[in-house]
């Protein structure tokens, strides 16, 4: 996403359900994860991420229920 943005956003179809994705870029950053949210809630759990070789944040699958519309809400900074 351009840092340029302020938000940006799309869905998408997984697990049988609908997953609205809100990227929010409020101070204008090109990179790293604030906050992340999944349904309203915070989510994200940081990891090394062998192949990038530095620790990053994600939602872990098992958080993810099947056949259920889930938003995820991504704040950069």
């Amino acid at each position: 996403m351009p840092a340029a943005w302020a938000t940006s956003g799309g869905y998408t179809r997984l697990f049988g359900g609908r997953y609205t994705i809100t990227i929010k870029n409020p101070n204008h950053v090109q990179c790293g994860v604030k906050e992340l949210l999944l349904d309203g809630k915070p989510a994200g759990e940081k990891y090394l991420d062998p192949l990038l070789g530095r620790q990053v944040i994600g939602i872990p699958i098992a958080s993810l229920k099947p056949n259920t519309n889930h938003e995820i809400i991504v704040t950069l900074g």
